[in-house]
């Protein structure tokens, strides 16, 4: 009896093993989105796809049918995976055209897949080969809406290399980069809160078409200057005072605002013209602060400047106007005094 389980044992495992291996070998194929990307072999040009953009293909893959999984389940844990095709250096100069079979095929990322790539859409691939040169331009930042004056930047001047000649001849004819600075320069009106017209920031220098470039004598420049006075005046409102009542006064009384107090007033606000229009009245916060110590005096009417907290980089153009507030004992305290 036990020599029959184990014949039947090992005809279960043999059978398996046979199943699995046929269906490992079963050609299938399956059709997934890859990205692709170039580069010359050549260290003096640079290659890149031009269309379609971003550089995806929808690809028809084939081979056996565990190899796919494989596959797939690679795709699953990076799909920002990049099939990068080693580009002849011996090409010409300017626009190629190149089936996107190919890229994908001889990417090192795929041989090693043992698939084959059946078809591709779209079919064809726009490449520019252009050659790389190295220019010196000024530094200029864009401050965007926020004027300045007085502007030094160090290094003034740059040297670039690994530039792709297109792009000196086309965006970079003038010899000028110019680093965006305006949030930059949010940040360092944010940061001070004692004021002050004069700033001093550090930009990174790097050109979105041109990855690899190189700068010299830095890749990046320091910014000093001064901030132009473009602040002014203007009213927000209304706006709700409300009372800050500490625990154990709210426990004892009732606070509650004076019929006579204006307690919804406008708010008027200094600050940079450019940010003014978009300030809104649910952003500034006015407060009455209700202290333990105005439940020990008498009368229980109170009269108070409001405090007023505004964002960042706004001030408090007038004060506003005192409001007064009723300190009323709770019943029950009452009754219970009396009790």
């Amino acid at each position: 009896m036990l020599e029959r389980l184990k014949h039947f044992a090992t005809v279960a495992v043999l059978t398996w093993l046979i199943w699995w291996s046929a269906d490992r070998r079963v050609t299938d194929r399956e059709q997934v989105v890859v990205r692709l990307a170039v580069k010359s072999t050549d260290a003096g040009r640079v290659v890149s796809i031009e269309d379609p953009r971003p550089a995806e293909v929808l690809a028809t893959v084939t081979g056996p049918r565990g190899r796919l999984a494989t596959f797939r389940a690679q795709l699953q844990r990076n799909p920002g995976q990049v099939f990068e095709y080693a580009w002849p250096g011996d090409t010409p100069i300017g626009p190629q055209q190149v089936p996107a079979r190919r890229v994908l095929a001889d990417s090192r990322e795929f041989r090693g897949a043992g698939l084959d790539v059946e078809d591709t859409r779209p079919s064809e691939l726009r490449v520019m080969v252009d050659q790389l040169e190295t220019a010196v331009l000024d530094v200029r930042p864009d401050f965007g809406s926020v004027q300045v004056s007085n502007v030094v930047c160090t290094p003034a001047r740059v040297e670039v290399r690994r530039l792709p000649a297109a792009l000196v001849r086309s965006r970079l004819a003038d010899r000028v980069l110019r680093p965006p600075a305006e949030q930059a320069l949010r940040a360092w009106q944010e940061s001070q809160t004692g004021g002050g017209s004069e700033f001093s920031i550090e930009l990174p220098l790097a050109i979105a078409e041109a990855p690899t470039a190189e700068f010299a004598p830095s890749s990046t420049v320091r910014v000093t200057g001064q901030f132009v006075d473009t602040t002014d005046v203007v009213t927000r409102g209304p706006v709700q005072i409300v009372l800050a009542v500490p625990p154990d006064v709210q426990r004892q009384y009732i606070v509650r605002p004076a019929d006579t107090s204006n307690f919804r007033p406008d708010v008027s606000i200094r600050g940079p013209v450019a940010r003014l229009g978009q300030l809104t009245p649910q952003e500034i916060l006015a407060y009455v602060e209700v202290l333990a110590s105005d439940a020990a005096g008498t009368p229980r009417t109170i009269r108070r400047e409001p405090k007023v907290i505004l964002p960042p980089g706004f001030e408090l153009a007038r004060p506003l106007d005192e409001v007064e507030f009723e300190m009323i004992e709770r019943p029950d305290i009452v009754k219970g005094a009396r009790g």
